[in-house]
């Protein structure tokens, strides 16, 4: 499904739009308001691999080549430190995520994987169970970056405009209901994801 994602930005004028991996790349070299990046950890994905090392001893992990934060040497460490064997496959674009997907399905058998949403969800089709490789505090910190460019948006926004300082606007109802589910859920324990 094709998503004409500057015609969404036209008609909700958000003053940012968070994403993560190569979407978020995508979006950041189409869209004219600034892109928020999930972020991905190596305490990210360590904690990501604990949860599927209940699953299976072999783990293959997914991650976008272009992914800031991430250690390189991370992945090569990781047998040694958590036991368990990593079989990592990065990619740059959607299709490219796709494509390392299907060849580690026909040619590796994964039991587990850990990775971003859509690489989840491929998992999910596919049969083999899958571990949302963000974590908690990586979505809060994503929110809270979201919210400070936001409001930096609208500042410049209104000094353009000669105008006073705007507070922090949600535009539409189903907004509304996602900020007051943040709001909520944000300094609980459980993982939620939105």
């Amino acid at each position: 499904q094709n998503t004409d994602y500057a015609r969404l930005v036209e008609r909700h004028n958000p003053d940012a739009v968070v994403s993560a991996g190569s979407n978020a790349a995508y979006l950041s070299s189409t869209l004219n308001v600034p892109v928020v990046l999930q972020p991905v950890t190596d305490t990210d994905v360590i904690e990501a691999l604990g949860k599927a090392r209940r699953v299976a001893s072999r783990v293959h992990v997914f991650t976008y080549a272009g992914q800031p934060g991430l250690s390189k040497r991370l992945f090569s460490s990781l047998p040694d430190v958590t036991g368990i064997e990593v079989i990592h496959r990065s990619y740059g674009t959607a299709d490219e995520a796709k494509e390392e997907f299907l060849i580690a399905m026909a040619a590796e058998s994964p039991e587990v994987i850990v990775g971003p949403s859509y690489i989840c969800g491929l998992a999910e089709q596919s049969g083999c169970p899958a571990i949302l490789v963000y974590s908690r505090e990586s979505a809060r910190a994503m929110l809270r970056t979201a919210i400070d460019t936001a409001a930096s948006a609208q500042q410049v926004r209104a000094a353009a405009k000669g105008g006073r300082d705007q507070s922090f606007i949600i535009h539409s109802p189903q907004m509304e209901r996602v900020a007051e589910l943040v709001r909520n859920y944000a300094g609980g324990m459980a993982a939620v994801l939105l």
